[in-house]
């Protein structure tokens, strides 16, 4: 059974459960087009599940005429390995970087001019 449940207009792909719990596997395409968050229950695994969600991820990327990227935690060795078996390439490195708005009491300090 080949399924990606979710409408065009929804950025994610998943495999939905038998029941109305949450996903069991489940892929996320970012606005930008990358795809990330790839999971898979653990009672799933090794069912082909995520080989199917990065497939179905990457052909609605190349359909959309969008560049096929995706982001993958350092050290997560079983995402890797599904990427690279489906003919990805790790091509390059990220660092994110997160502001957070300082506090009133700081930003009046930090606005003093000297």
């Amino acid at each position: 059974m080949r399924q990606h449940a979710l409408p065009h207009s929804n950025p994610s792909f998943r495999c939905p459960s038998l029941t109305t719990s949450p996903p069991f596997a489940g892929i996320v395409r970012y606005a930008d087009g990358a795809l990330g968050m790839l999971f898979v229950e653990e009672r799933f695994r090794g069912l082909g599940l995520a080989k199917v969600l990065v497939a179905e991820g990457s052909r609605a990327l190349d359909d959309a005429g969008l560049p096929c990227f995706a982001f993958i935690v350092e050290g997560n060795a079983a995402s890797e390995a599904v990427f690279l078996k489906l003919g990805w390439q790790r091509v390059a490195d990220a660092d994110w970087v997160s502001f957070v708005p300082c506090s009133d009491a700081h930003a009046d300090r930090s606005s003093t001019t000297r």
